[in-house]
């Protein structure tokens, strides 16, 4: 029950990015009353505002669709910023989400109302049943210096993972360290790449954005990237995310067979102590995101890019000095500084207009069935398990089956939107025996993958609708690429033109033929191997590589 005088929706979702786009999608096909409150002018979020030009998504075209895509077959694989923009502009106007959509529109409050219990008169021979309504929101914004506030049934918070840049001046950035400098993200990179030819670059951050700039600087001519990550790091061949999206009861362990094989073949050490380059796939210490990328284990082959786990304690005029997590010091050339520090922790926003969270469980704050934090997940904030903790816990992870493979946020709202739903549409004693089964209490306000939760034991209804939303994608996935040699063909394709850029601006004509070794030391992972029921030399096949890729 809403208060009277108000304005009253069903739905309001804080945020125009992806994800709250296709959340409003799925909740006005319900028949929903749904408004969006975007802060600024307009749609699309990171990739409208921190995205470099050069950015593409990370994952599958077919993992990061907008529903309802036009000619789907078209569509190329790892569409870049352009193609992401105007795709999420299609969408917002084919589906007219332009008449629920409020922007400069920045919400200030949510108030949380829980429903009242009550006790419903008895009948002959039988006790009384006890009620419970679902309560309300109340969500408080300003648009044109007017304060507005508007009651709803439920708030879908979808403000992403990248709100507000981290800052940082490191020793002798400003004062001693002649190079240019940027953080990588947001397109303060242009100049940087217009002039990057022959120079040593030096890169700092362990996320998405850091293993962008690596392959941005080299495709334009650098002449070498260090990157310096002082937690471990985690980024994945392709296939691991093709595979996770398309085979069925595989544990990780399989899918880590794939990736070492990359790994080695690069030339990276793997494993979980500080001497080594890259933690072993899923590997619990791991804090940062895993993200994909192919090109960077070919420039890892190729001698271009180097990993150093440390911290950067001084900039010189032409050198960075890292203290080394293993080894002491060493100083390594650079002529342009890249910070790819990362964001903000994305609650930091939340708590701004929710002063009054106190925890979250899985994405529901509060324990209540009536407000959602939806966004780019953590991989973990860490851990404080002993060694021998650590070594179960990733003994239970690498046994562990997927059920979705590597969620888009894309796909994560779509699935949240039905969860939703379903709490609100359902009695409030339902989402309670649901919290039950959830991972405990958190004080992070953002989810982590170990938290996600997309199977209900108790609730084969829910489990069921979860599935069969996450079956969908999945299937599309497939549908692009039946099989895992038709995803080579693909993937190998995007290899070859990224070191073709590279040659092309460097003049340096290693790396012929790269995409097929590259492919071949994949295959053979016992995983592939068991997949693949024919030989690996197949006739290629030409794949056209999306424009500005």
């Amino acid at each position: 029950a809403s208060k009277p005088g108000k304005e009253t929706v069903d739905i309001i979702i804080v945020g125009a990015g992806a994800g709250g786009l296709v959340a409003a999608y799925e909740f006005i096909n319900q028949g929903l009353n749904v408004r969006i409150l975007e802060k600024t002018d307009d749609i699309m979020g990171c990739w409208k505002n921190c995205a470099n030009a050069t950015s593409h998504v990370a994952v599958s075209e077919a993992t990061y669709r907008f529903p309802g895509a036009d000619n789907e077959a078209d569509l190329g694989d790892y569409p870049p910023r352009t193609q992401v923009l105007k795709n999420g502009h299609h969408f917002f106007e084919r589906y007219n989400l332009d008449r629920i959509t409020e922007f400069n529109a920045e919400v200030t409050a949510i108030n949380d109302f829980p429903g009242i219990s009550k006790l419903v008169a008895s009948t002959k021979g039988q006790k009384g049943v006890v009620k419970y309504s679902h309560g309300h929101c109340e969500v408080t914004y300003t648009r044109g210096g007017k304060n507005k506030t508007l009651s709803c049934s439920g708030v879908f918070v979808a403000t992403g993972a990248q709100c507000e840049q981290n800052h940082h001046i490191f020793p002798g950035e400003d004062t001693v360290f002649k190079g240019p400098t940027a953080y990588g993200s947001a397109n303060d990179i242009g100049d940087i790449v217009n002039n990057i030819k022959g120079k040593n670059v030096v890169i700092v951050g362990g996320g998405a954005f850091a293993v962008e700039n690596v392959r941005t600087m080299l495709m334009h001519g650098a002449k070498h990237v260090t990157l310096v990550h002082r937690s471990t790091l985690q980024v994945w061949p392709r296939s691991v995310h093709y595979l996770m999206s398309t085979e069925k009861d595989r544990p990780f362990r399989d899918y880590a067979e794939v990736y070492e094989k990359a790994a080695n073949w690069a030339g990276f050490t793997i494993g979980e102590n500080d001497s080594c380059q890259l933690a072993p796939l899923m590997h619990p210490t791991t804090k940062a995101q895993p993200t994909a990328s192919d090109v960077f284990f070919a420039f890892g082959k190729l001698g271009l890019v180097t990993l150093v786990r440390g911290e950067i304690c001084e900039m010189k005029k032409n050198s960075a000095v890292v203290n080394k997590n293993v080894g002491g010091t060493t100083e390594i050339k650079c002529d342009v500084f890249i910070k790819c520090i990362g964001w903000m922790e994305p609650g930091h926003m939340l708590k701004k207009f929710y002063p009054n969270f106190t925890h979250r469980n899985f994405v529901f704050l509060n324990s209540s069935p009536r407000i959602m934090f939806v966004c780019d997940p953590h991989y973990s904030y860490g851990t404080t398990m002993s060694d021998s903790e650590i070594k179960d816990r990733y003994a239970a992870i690498l046994d562990t089956v997927p059920i979705g493979g590597t969620f888009s946020v894309l796909i994560l709202a779509r699935v949240m939107a039905w969860l939703h739903m379903y709490n609100l549409g359902n009695d409030v004693t339902r989402f309670n025996k649901m919290l039950t089964t959830l991972p405990p209490a958190s004080s992070h306000p953002t989810c982590t993958w170990d938290e996600q939760k997309f199977s209900f034991p108790s609730n084969k209804e829910l489990s069921d609708m979860i599935h069969f939303k996450i079956g969908t994608h999945k299937d599309l996935v497939a549908s692009k690429h039946p099989t895992v040699w038709d995803f080579f063909i693909m993937s190998s394709a995007y290899l070859k033109r990224d070191i073709k850029a590279y040659a092309t601006n460097t003049g340096n004509t290693v790396g012929e033929g790269i995409e097929k070794e590259f492919k071949n030391a994949l295959c053979e992972a016992p995983m592939l191997q068991d997949i693949m029921s024919t030989k690996i030399d197949h006739a290629e096949e030409e794949v056209e590589v999306v424009e500005g890729y």
